[in-house]
């Protein structure tokens, strides 16, 4: 059985396997718990302005900002090594508006 989607903009209809329209480019709308999620487009050039605390106790552990493509991974990345050389804490990471 093949399954096969259709492009909200151009009304093509897409493999199951295609990550993108063949026509478009546009992306097959994100689904979570069989619920269609409303349509976004990826950010790419946004500046992220971050700290990060330790959430038990409120310590502020680092901070810093990125910009550009794979600037949310690198956040989290940072998040992960806070984790990693403290075992066992809990971490809140707060986006902000502006660098500190």
């Amino acid at each position: 059985m093949t399954s096969t989607w259709k492009c909200a903009d151009c009304d093509t209809v897409n493999g199951a396997a295609d990550t993108q329209c063949m026509v478009c480019d546009r992306r097959p709308a994100d689904t979570w718990k069989g619920k269609q999620l409303s349509d976004a487009l990826p950010v790419t050039d946004a500046d992220l302005h971050y700290r990060i605390y330790n959430a038990d106790t409120g310590e502020l552990l680092s901070f810093g900002s990125n910009g550009g493509p794979g600037s949310l991974n690198s956040i989290v990345q940072h998040a992960l090594r806070h984790q990693a050389e403290q075992p066992g804490i809990r971490l809140h990471v707060a986006h902000l508006d502006r660098p500190a």
